[in-house]
C-alpha cells in the first residue's frame, strides 16, 4: 500500500508540475488565436486560394508570412512547435504555417499526419483538446485549439514540454526503491511464515493419525468436534468383542495386528472424504457417516458388521480367528450440545449392545427399556427367521358393477408364540436399515401371495415417505411391474401423517410407479396436512379417511363435517373413498349415507 501510494503522490505531483507550467501558456496561446483570426480576416482573399488551390500570394505582407511571424513569437525553451492546419476537401490536415526554421519547417499546404482522435473532435466540436504524452524526463502536451473564421476551421497547435523538478524526482525514486528493498524482504518472511506453518500443520496433521492404524487419532476429535456439523452424520461407537482374550493369548504384538485388519476392513467399508474414522482408545473406534439424500447410513453399519463377522482375521501364517463387534448407534446426534454428549449415547447404546451378548447393533432409543417393544435385534432375528407375517383385512366395496375383491396387508411379528402388530415395532426401527429389510419382506410375501391367488383380488401395502425416496425398494417395484399383472394388483398406501421432505421428488416417483399400474391410496386422510393441491398434482386413486374420524362419527360433529367435506371434495376430483375403522352398524349406516361405498373395519371382519 506505501508503494502504490507514493507512485499516486509522484504521479499527483507531476499533475500539478504540468497545471501550473501550463495555465500561462494555454492563456498565451489563446491570445495569440484572437490574433490570426483578425489577421485571417484582414487577408482573407489569400486563403481562398489556398482553399480554391489556386496560385498564392507568398510576398512579405502575405497572410502566409504574417501567419508565421505571429506562431514564431509563440516558440520558447518549453515550446518546442507552434503551427497552424486546415483541413482539406478530402478531410486531410495541412500546414498553412509552421514556426520552425530551416529544414524542419513545412511547406504550404503540406500534409500533416494526426496521431489521435483528438485531432478530428477539436476540429467537428470546436473545442479546445489537450493530449498528454509521459516521457522519462518530461512531461509533454500538444494543445489543440480550433479558430473559427466564417465557414472555415483552422487549428492552432503547440507541443509544450517541461523538465520534472530533479529533486521531487530523485527523492520519489529513493522512497520506491526502499519500498521495493522492503517489500522484497517482506516476501522473504512471508515465504519463511508459509515454511514454519507447513512445518506445524503436517506436525499436527502426524498427531491426529493414530500410528498404528493409519486412521484419526482421538486428537483429530479433540481439536476439531466443534467444527463437526452433528446435523450431517450419525455418530457410532464401535468395540472388538473379547478383545482382551486376544491379547492374553496370543500377545499384544498379534492383538495389534488384529486391530489393523480391523480398522483396515472397516476402511473398506466406508465413503472417503465423507465419513469419518477414529480410534477412540484401544479396542474402540469412533465412526461418524454422513447422511446423504437416497443413502441410509445404518446399511452402512450394517455392512460394517458383517465385515467382520463374516470373515477371518489372519494371527499366524497357519492359524485364522474368527471375530466380532458390537456397534452402539446415535441416529440423532444434533439433539445434543455437542459431539461428546452425542458420543455419550452411542457408547450407552453399545454397552446394551455388549449387555445383551455382544456380536450385534444397538440403535440408542430413549424408550429402550420398554419390554412391551421388539428391539431392533428381535425385529432383525424375525426377518432372518421367517416370523414376520401378514394378516388381510377385507375392504368392502358395495360398486356392484365392480367384481374385485380388496384388501389391505397388516404386517404382524412373531416372538416366542406371540404375535406383535405394528405399533410395537415400527417405531424402533424407524429411519433404519431394519426398517428396509421388513419392508423387502413384506413385498416379499405379497408378491407370492398374489401369484398363488386363484381370485381377482389387490392388496394394499403401506409405505412411508421415506420407502418412496429408497433406492431398493423402488428397484424392487419396478420388478414387479415387469412381471404379468402384479403392479396392476397393488395399491400403495402413503401415510398422510408423514411429513413430506420434497414434494417434488415425492410426486415425480409417485407419477413413475402410476404409469407401471400401481394405484396410489393416501391413508389416514385427515389427520395430517390434509394438502388438497398436492391430492390433485399426485392424481391420487383413492383416499382413507382416518381411523379416528370415522370411528367418532356418531358422537362428534365435527368429525361428521370433516367427513363429509372430504367426501364432497373427493367426488369432485373423482378419487374413490375408503372409511377405515367401521366398527358397528350405526358407523356404517352414517357413513353409507355420505355416499361412501368401500368401508374397512371390524364390523365385516377382522384381520386375518
Amino acid at each position: 500500500m506505501a508503494y502504490f501510494s507514493t507512485i499516486y503522490i509522484e504521479k499527483n505531483i507531476e499533475s500539478k508540475i504540468l497545471e501550473i507550467s501550463t495555465n500561462d501558456v494555454f492563456e498565451i496561446t489563446n491570445n495569440t488565436a484572437n490574433e490570426i483570426k483578425k489577421i485571417v480576416l484582414d487577408n482573407k482573399e489569400d486563403l481562398d486560394l489556398l482553399l480554391n488551390e489556386q496560385k498564392i500570394n507568398k510576398n512579405e505582407k502575405s497572410l502566409f508570412n504574417l501567419l508565421d511571424k505571429k506562431v514564431a513569437l509563440l516558440k520558447t525553451n518549453n515550446i518546442k512547435y507552434a503551427y497552424i492546419l486546415y483541413v482539406d476537401k478530402n478531410e486531410i490536415f495541412r500546414f498553412i504555417s509552421d514556426a520552425a526554421r530551416g529544414e524542419e519547417k513545412a511547406e504550404i499546404n503540406q500534409k500533416f499526419d494526426i496521431d489521435s482522435k483528438y485531432w478530428i473532435e477539436a476540429y467537428y466540436t470546436k473545442k479546445s483538446k489537450v493530449i498528454k504524452h509521459d516521457y522519462i524526463n518530461e512531461l509533454s502536451l500538444t494543445y489543440l485549439k480550433p479558430i473559427e473564421i466564417e465557414d472555415i476551421t483552422l487549428i492552432l497547435s503547440i507541443d509544450f514540454s517541461v523538465k520534472k523538478i530533479d529533486e521531487i524526482s530523485s527523492t520519489i525514486s529513493q522512497v520506491k526503491l526502499f519500498l521495493q528493498l522492503f517489500w522484497v524482504l517482506i516476501s522473504i518472511l512471508l515465504v519463511i511464515l508459509m515454511y514454519q506453518t507447513f512445518k506445524f500443520y503436517k506436525t499436527k496433521k502426524i498427531s491426529y493419525i493414530d500410528r498404528l492404524t493409519g486412521i484419526y487419532s482421538r486428537n483429530y476429535l479433540q481439536d476439531n468436534e466443534m467444527f463437526i456439523n452433528l446435523n450431517d452424520y450419525i455418530v457410532c461407537a464401535i468395540d472388538v468383542d473379547y478383545f482382551k482374550k486376544v491379547n492374553d493369548t496370543y500377545g499384544h504384538v498379534v492383538g495389534d495386528d488384529i486391530l489393523v485388519q480391523i480398522s483396515n476392513r472397516i476402511k473398506n467399508e466406508i465413503r472417503e472424504k465423507k465419513d469419518i474414522f477414529v480410534r477412540y482408545g484401544g479396542e474402540e473406534f469412533c465412526l461418524l457417516i454422513k447422511k446423504e439424500k437416497r443413502f441410509d447410513p445404518l446399511e452402512l453399519v450394517e455392512k460394517i458388521h458383517n465385515a467382520i463377522k463374516n470373515r477371518e482375521f489372519k494371527v499366524s501364517n497357519s492359524e485364522r480367528i474368527s471375530l466380532s463387534v458390537s456397534i452402539g448407534v446415535n441416529l440423532n446426534p444434533k439433539k445434543q450440545r455437542n459431539f461428546i454428549s452425542a458420543f455419550k449415547l452411542a457408547d450407552m447404546a453399545l454397552y446394551n449392545a455388549k449387555n445383551k451378548g455382544r456380536n450385534s447393533i444397538e440403535i440408542y432409543k430413549e424408550d429402550h427399556r420398554n419390554k412391551d417393544f421388539l428391539t431392533i435385534n428381535d425385529i432383525k432375528d424375525a426377518i432372518e427367521d421367517k416370523r414376520v407375517v401378514v394378516y388381510y383385512q377385507e375392504i368392502i366395496n358395495e360398486d356392484e358393477n365392480d367384481k374385485k375383491r380388496y384388501y389391505e396387508a397388516l404386517i404382524r411379528i412373531i416372538k416366542d408364540g406371540q404375535i406383535y402388530s405394528p405399533e410395537k415395532f415400527l417405531p424402533t426401527i424407524k429411519d433404519t436399515f431394519i426398517s428396509t429389510k421388513l419392508t423387502k419382506e413384506l413385498l416379499s410375501i405379497i408378491q407370492t401371495k398374489i401369484l398363488n391367488s386363484q381370485e381377482n383380488i389387490q392388496i394394499s401395502i403401506n409405505l412411508t415417505q421415506q420407502d418412496l425416496q429408497n433406492e431398493p425398494i423402488l428397484n424392487i417395484l419396478k420388478e414387479f411391474a415387469k412381471t404379468s399383472n402384479i403392479a396392476s394388483k397393488i395399491a400403495l398406501e402413503i401415510v398422510e401423517t408423514d411429513e413430506i421432505i420434497s414434494y417434488e421428488e415425492i410426486t415425480k416417483t409417485i407419477m413413475e410407479l402410476k404409469k407401471l399400474s400401481y394405484k396410489i391410496y393416501i391413508d389416514d386422510f385427515g389427520s395430517g396436512y390434509s394438502n388438497f393441491i398436492y391430492l390433485s398434482k399426485i392424481n391420487a386413486d383413492a383416499i382413507k379417511i382416518d381411523g379416528s374420524i370415522i370411528s367418532t362419527i356418531n358422537k362428534d360433529e365435527l368429525s361428521y363435517l370433516v367427513a363429509k367435506n372430504i367426501m364432497n371434495f373427493a367426488k369432485e376430483a373423482d378419487i374413490d373413498v375408503i372409511a377405515e375403522y367401521v366398527s358397528s352398524k350405526e358407523i356404517y349406516e352414517t357413513v353409507k349415507s355420505l355416499g361412501i361405498k368401500k368401508f374397512q373395519g371390524y364390523y365385516f371382519s377382522e384381520p386375518i
